[in-house]
């Protein structure tokens, strides 16, 4: 079995163990977190890979209410623990996070627009595949956002990026950006008008 793998009825047991009493007591966090807690958790990550981010970090990222300290435990997982692969993984899982919990609405706020500016900084492997993914969410949240610089900075590094991936969803990416109303307007035209040429 390779680093990271665990049996189905171990990663299970870890994921319930996860949700059950780390997820809550980390929900309540306000202060920064020990590097002994950090330490443990990548240690976590490292030995159980899919429980950790299953019972973990995908549960952080459906809370409503994440809050500075759970995003920043969530970026420097992203940023310094995890590999552009397992990055990826989870990315995919965050995207498609909607159809995995009960809410209709699931809308991106400022924090989680950070957590997603992560993994685009990260250069994670965004396929054809994940593109509907990515689209829906941006529709889902362009309008709470339309004034964000932040969403508004993030769409702008996601078509510059991944320019490759997205050219054929031109119109739709310059359909948001028209409709944003931060100062990233004008660059968001500019960068959707250049993947539609």
């Amino acid at each position: 079995m390779m680093a990271g793998a665990t049996s189905g009825v171990c990663a299970a047991n870890l994921v319930a163990v996860s949700e059950l009493w780390i997820v809550p007591w980390l929900r309540v966090r306000t202060e920064c977190l020990s590097r002994a807690f950090t330490g443990a958790m990548v240690s976590f990550l490292n030995h159980h890979f899919a429980a950790a981010i299953d019972g973990v970090v995908i549960p952080i990222l459906k809370d409503d209410n994440i809050g500075t300290v759970q995003a920043d435990f969530t970026c420097k997982l992203v940023r310094d623990d995890l590999t552009v692969e397992q990055s990826t993984v989870v990315f995919r899982k965050f995207i498609n996070i909607e159809q995995n919990i009960r809410r209709e609405q699931y809308v991106w706020n400022e924090v989680i627009t950070t957590i997603a500016q992560v993994f685009i900084g990260k250069k994670v492997n965004i396929e054809s595949g994940d593109v509907d993914g990515v689209l829906k969410v941006l529709r889902k949240s362009s309008h709470d956002l339309c004034t964000s610089i932040k969403f508004g900075m993030f769409m702008k590094n996601l078509i510059s990026g991944y320019s490759h991936v997205f050219r054929s969803h031109a119109p739709a990416l310059l359909e948001m950006a028209n409709s944003h109303k931060s100062s990233m307007k004008g660059l968001l035209i500019k960068c959707a008008e250049k993947l539609a040429n």
